[in-house]
């Protein structure tokens, strides 16, 4: 570097002046002037709707779908009425169930002739779901029970569950025996005024399940009992009692509940004699201590043990409660219904009792101590059904 020569200043590059610079004009691609202002977008109208043209393709898929509507309606349609035929179908089905699980359950035993019996207009009793009517079967005198024309599925139901446990319940003491069954239409058995009373103008009526039973000419225990004017010797209520814990005692052995225990589900007979009839509360123990009671089980609260009402629980300690009620309830028959629950029982909401014997009797007074355990609020503190038998049974020999 140092050995190069020197440049002279005409040697060294020439750099424009100013004022050349001034001078010089703009190339003619750039331009001279810039504008800020946005361009306006330019926006096409049309004047209507029919000035577009669609696709063919999308025609062709409107077509489509015009051509299938009438078509999809009459699959629908189809499924409908399928869907109707299996509906009957089943319905069909579920009612020849009923017969067979009752012929099953028999094995073909107990199934009364339809011409054999002929049912009147006097009606026994009447429940939530069936009723009692007075028969005829072969010249003899018989109760017969069938389900309300209103509900007869449920009714049926529950007269199936009735005969099975009227099987079961079979060999127990004093419990009501039922002499056979039969299925078939109410206008076969029942004369034209008894069928317009049961049918209450209602037209759609099949063949239904009839149970016949033994007949009781003295009724039901709340008909006979307080349809009296005075108080009933201490001695009928004394074989009442002895009966009704019989029953209980032979029924907790099975380890079968009633559940439903109360005077107008107990018979008379002409000795005086009670027997429990009703099963369709019934329930099985299955070795537990405590049922949990559902919907399915039907009880009355007016009569229903404390923690039936408090905890929808059952045991056994439950029928004895009701078994006393009932005691209770004969003892003070010319009482009413009102003031025996608010004065005799004392009931709270809760269903708890507070029983006192103040309204009771004193020729009853042999009774107050069982009384009084029977109607305990705690179960564990109420006498078995067999330990009020023999209390019962002690009393007899006085």
């Amino acid at each position: 570097e140092m050995n190069e020569p020197r440049r002279t200043r005409s040697q060294s590059k020439i750099f424009p002046t100013i004022a050349q610079v001034k001078e010089e004009k703009p190339e003619e691609n750039i331009p001279t002037t810039y504008s800020l202002r946005p361009h306006r977008a330019t926006t096409y109208k049309l004047d209507s709707v029919s000035q577009i043209n669609m696709p063919k393709e999308a025609e062709k898929k409107e077509e489509l779908k015009k051509k299938e509507e009438p078509k999809k309606k009459e699959e629908l349609k189809k499924k409908e009425e399928l869907k109707k035929k299996e509906d009957t179908r089943r319905k069909k089905k579920e009612k020849e169930d009923i017969t067979c699980r009752v012929k099953r359950m028999v094995d073909g035993r107990g199934y009364i002739n339809k011409k054999h019996l002929e049912i009147g207009e006097q009606l026994l009793g009447e429940g939530q779901t069936s009723l009692v009517y007075k028969a005829k079967h072969k010249g003899l005198d018989v109760a017969c029970k069938t389900g309300r024309s209103q509900c007869l599925r449920k009714s049926e139901e529950k007269i199936v569950h009735e005969l099975n446990y009227a099987a079961k319940l079979y060999m127990c003491r004093y419990v009501n025996r039922y002499v056979g069954w039969l299925h078939c239409h109410p206008r076969e058995l029942m004369s034209e005024t008894a069928l317009k009373k049961y049918t209450q103008n209602t037209t759609k009526i099949g063949p239904t399940l009839f149970v016949v039973q033994r007949y009781f000419p003295n009724g039901d225990g709340r008909t006979y009992f307080h349809s009296r004017k005075s108080l009933v010797d201490p001695s009928e209520v004394l074989q009442v009692a002895i009966c009704l814990f019989s029953a209980l005692v032979d029924a907790h052995s099975l380890g079968v509940g009633f559940v439903d225990l109360k005077l107008e589900n107990l018979l008379i007979d002409t000795a005086g004699s009670a027997w429990i009839t009703d099963f369709e509360s019934c329930i099985e123990f299955d070795d537990t201590e405590l049922v949990r009671l559902t919907d399915e089980v039907s009880w009355t609260i007016g009569v229903a043990a404390p923690e039936m009402i408090d905890k929808s629980e059952f045991c056994k300690p439950s029928d004895v409660f009701m078994a006393t009620v009932i005691l209770t309830e004969i003892m003070t028959a010319t009482t009413s219904d009102e003031r025996f629950k608010k004065k005799v029982l004392q009931r709270q909401k809760n269903g708890s009792v507070d029983f006192v014997t103040t309204y009771i009797s004193n020729q009853y007074e042999l009774f107050f101590p069982l009384l009084k355990a029977g109607l305990s609020n705690d179960p564990k503190s109420r006498p078995t059904a067999n330990g009020g038998l023999k209390f019962l049974l002690d009393m007899k020999k006085f």
